[in-house]
Parts: structure tokens; sequence; C-alpha cells
């Protein structure tokens, strides 16, 4: 019997070895599994970001207060269902450009400088606005009442004039993926380029311009508002709207603005990790 019983006691013991292996090859085998798979996942979302492409799409969802007619202004956006206020609006800074009558250069239009003596006005639109400045589109004012107390006046329009010129540039102090533009009237037809380098220099592939509209009627001196917003499938330095005739009334990109091809990888990510932690 105590023989019978050491036997028993082995086969138990060296079953009990054979089992230990297997499931250490097992939990081996599946740890490598799930890195396989963490691995392809984050692959997969790179490689989807990457086939992705810069877009110009019309862009509405905003909010904006018009209760003194005189004083109209944009409150808020959302975008990627992500609700922005005016104190998450970043700015950059807008100049305006016109062509040398000799070899059609364009050149930097200073502020305040509606036409040089040697320019020539791009046709097609009305004459080049002095008071109409590049940095009027870098906030969030739309119509403006210049006389005090505020409502007394009729208002004005607060936009950079592309009348009579070819371009304007925004540049942005860092990199940024999202720029909306929001335009007074009925949508100008042009393109925007996006700007690759900090000097502003280097420009990437022209997209054409597409809107929607934000507030119609005679919101502003008897026309209403568009707007769209550029994505940029890698951070850009700003862009470049050739579209003569086109009114800025604000451009910006909101602090922070969440990439949903990045949170869902991130999401994945996470989940995934996890799985392989336990």
């Amino acid at each position: 019997m105590r023989v019978a019983h050491r036997i028993d006691r082995a086969r138990h013991g060296s079953s009990g070895v054979r089992g230990s292996s297997r499931l250490l090859f097992y939990n081996l085998g599946s740890a490598m599994i799930r890195k396989r798979l963490l691995f392809s996942a984050i692959g997969l979302g790179l490689l989807g970001s990457v086939a992705s492409a810069d877009s110009v799409t019309g862009f509405n969802a905003v909010t904006y207060d018009n209760s003194d007619p005189a004083n109209i202004f944009l409150t808020g956006l959302t975008y990627n269902s992500v609700t922005y206020n005016s104190s998450q609006f970043v700015y950059g800074k807008t100049d305006r450009y016109y062509n040398l009558t000799a070899g059609g250069t364009a050149l930097w239009a200073p502020e305040g400088s509606a036409f040089p003596a040697d320019g020539t006005a791009v046709g097609g639109t009305s004459n080049p606005k002095a008071f109409d400045l590049g940095s009027e589109a870098d906030n969030n004012l739309w119509l403006i009442d210049p006389a005090v107390p505020v409502g007394a006046g009729s208002g004005t329009p607060d936009m950079a004039s592309l009348d009579g010129l070819p371009y304007l540039k925004t540049l942005f102090a860092s990199p940024v993926t999202d720029i909306f533009l929001f335009e007074r009237g009925g949508g100008d037809p042009g393109t925007a380029t996006p700007i690759l380098s900090a000097d502003g220099l280097t420009l990437g592939t022209p997209l054409q311009l597409a809107y929607s509209a934000v507030a119609g009627g005679n919101i502003l001196s008897g026309q209403g508002v568009q707007g769209f917003v550029y994505h940029a499938d890698s951070p850009i330095w700003g862009f470049q709207i050739d579209a003569s005739g086109l009114d800025a009334l604000t451009i910006l990109t909101p602090v922070g603005v969440p990439e949903p091809s990045s949170l869902v990888l991130l999401g994945l990510a996470g989940a995934l990790l996890f799985r392989f932690k336990k």
C-alpha cells in the first residue's frame, strides 16, 4: 500500500508539473498573441492616419451673439463632439497681399495700405479697402459699433477684405490641424493652401473652398455669414486663401482640438494593454 501510495503521489506530481508547463506555455503564447494584436491595432491606426488627406468642408455648428444688432460676435463652436467657447479660440496673424504691376509678383500689403502705386487690382471685385485690415480677421468680432455707448450706431463689419487683392495668409504661433474661417456674404470661390513652414514660404497643395451657411438674412450690413473648416492630416502653420473678394470675419483654431482617429487609436491601445496586464 505504501509503495502504491508513493507511485500515485509520483504520478500525481508528474502530472502537475506537466500541467504547469502547459499552463506556462499557454500564458506565454497568449501574451505574445496579445502583443501582436496590440502592435497590429496601432499599426492599422497609423496606416489609417497616413491614408487620410487634408480637406475643406462647410461648417456652421456655431453660436453667436446678436442681441445688440450693432455689435455681433462669435461666442462658440462645436467640433468633433467638443464645444469650445470664445476663451478657447486661438488666433493667428493675418496679412493681405497685392499684385505688382511688373511681373505679377505678390507682395505683402501693409496694414492700412489699400492699393500701392505700383500695384494692379484683381479684376471682378471692387477696389481694395484700406480700412478692412488683415488683422480684423484675428478676433471673434463680426460687427462692431464704433460709437459709445454700445448700441448707439448701426455697426461696421469687422473683417479682412480681399476686394481687389489676390490672397491672404494666416500664420499661427505653433502648428495646428484645424482652422475655421467665417466670411461675410455668399461664399466667394477660391482655394485654401496649407502653409508648411513657420516663415510662411513653403506651401502645400491647394484645395477648393466649400461653405455652409451660418447666419442668413441681413445680419451683417445686409449680408449673411458662411463658414468652413480646413482640416490638415498633419499639423500645419496656417493657410493661404486665394479668393479675391472674400471678406474674412474670423479665422481661428480652438485650443487642443482632439483628433477622432487618435482618440480611437488610444482607446484601442489602452484596452489591449489592460488585457495584456491581466
